[in-house]
């Protein structure tokens, strides 16, 4: 829906969609009842336990708190604390309609082998990293193993990639930035709407706890919207980040639950707010991927073999001739190697680790049911533990039983 009024500046439009929250919080009674969950040997869930599903809403911790929730597949995301959010947020410089996702934004494009195939080379690429292994492999605690959900497709929202989700955010302040600010593909950098004749909107989303984050009910088998949150690589925490999955040719505008609320831009509140943000930096901080991903594969137009083989799995109609044709007629070239971060990136990694990146990145973390803190300890033990040392030091031996993952289970052969 999109709302009649344009507000004179994203000031006025923002306190006018946080009042609409607070209202829609109160009405919604399901969002101050616990719902009733139970085990599979029929006992009632605690709201503190590793098995609620809702802890993502129900929670006793700070709001600034990623939660651990479980999913349906077993796994565990790290959720931004929605305890006190009836919405996400949204933020463009500008009302598009349709409003669709990147990879879809090209109305006579039909075939998508470039973006796809940069997508499976990024996919690999953060796959390789020891960390996020680790978190895939998952880490024993009291004779079970919790499994963390790696959400690739959502880090490469934040990677220069095209694909067919939308972002949200919970922090509507975040919003406002992508809201007031132009982007420069090429040099990669956010500059301040300055031209007050122009318009820009802000999105809410009303969240529906017993729709989002679970499977489609048209019987598509996964969520449309799903959590990317803290993950070993910032910029999706920073961003407080959700996507949402668009199908080709669906207009989000249309969402039954999203509503468009418009506002005159204004150069010096829109300074402020890219200020605030350090100009962008804050939110797209350079770190391992963002370096490797932009000097090797987007500006250097060079993909993996393996890709090529990826791409062949997913896309057997066309032999892998035919698909590396298509790519060299757009610019690509192909090279045997691994997509993997090089000796310099991982000795930066690794030094990290010695300088606390672990333990700040578990200090994000509220663990339901952990009341004695021994589930924490357990975590933050891992780097001195001889089953997981190899994910945080160097001169351990780099070498994990993918069958034991989730997504490396699936995607084992490209990592032999």
């Amino acid at each position: 829906m999109l709302l009649d009024h344009v507000f004179r500046n994203i000031d006025e439009a923002i306190d006018y969609i946080l009042v609409e929250e607070i209202e829609e919080f109160r009405k919604d009674w399901r969002r101050h009842v616990y719902p009733l969950q139970t085990s599979d040997f029929r006992q009632l869930i605690d709201i503190d336990s590793f098995d609620n599903s809702y802890s993502g809403y129900f929670n006793n911790a700070p709001l600034d708190k990623f939660i651990m929730t479980r999913l349906s597949n077993g796994r565990y995301a790290l959720k931004p604390n929605l305890k006190k959010s009836k919405f996400l947020y949204r933020g463009q410089n500008g009302y598009y309609d349709p409003c669709t996702p990147s990879l879809f934004r090209n109305p006579d494009q039909s075939y998508y082998i470039e973006e796809c195939m940069l997508g499976q080379e990024l996919y690999l690429l953060i796959l390789s990293h020891p960390l996020v292994q680790f978190l895939d492999l998952g880490i024993q605690y009291k004779g079970k193993t919790y499994r963390f959900a790696v959400n690739p497709t959502g880090l490469m929202q934040h990677y220069y990639n095209k694909t067919k989700q939308i972002d949200l955010t919970r922090d509507i302040n975040i919003a406002a930035f992508f809201a007031v600010t132009d982007y420069n593909w090429e040099a990669d950098t956010y500059s301040p709407v300055l031209d007050e004749n122009r318009e820009g909107v802000l999105y809410y989303y009303n969240l529906d706890i017993e729709c989002d984050f679970k499977a489609d009910k048209t019987g598509i088998p996964i969520p449309r919207l799903t959590t990317v949150g803290l993950q070993v690589f910032p910029r999706s925490e920073r961003q407080q980040g959700f996507i949402y999955d668009v199908h080709r040719g669906e207009n989000f505008n249309n969402h039954p639950r999203l509503t468009a609320v418009k506002f005159r831009h204004n150069a010096h509140i829109s300074q402020r707010i890219i200020e605030s943000y350090e100009h962008g930096k804050y939110l797209f901080p350079d770190d391992i991927l963002m370096k490797h991903w932009r000097r090797e594969n987007k500006d250097r137009k060079l993909l993996s073999e393996i890709s090529l083989e990826y791409n062949h799995r997913e896309n057997p109609n066309k032999s892998k001739d035919q698909l590396r044709s298509m790519m060299e007629e757009k610019g690509y070239q192909f090279k045997k190697y691994k997509p993997h971060f090089n000796e310099e990136e991982m000795k930066d990694y690794y030094l990290s680790i010695k300088d606390g990146f672990w333990e700040e990145f578990c200090s994000k973390i509220y663990i339901p049911e952990d009341k004695d803190g021994s589930f924490m300890e357990t975590l933050l033990n891992a780097p001195n533990n001889p089953d997981y040392m190899w994910a945080f030091r160097p001169d351990i031996p780099h070498k994990v039983d993918c069958a034991k993952g989730y997504l490396l289970r699936k995607d084992r052969q490209f990592f032999s």
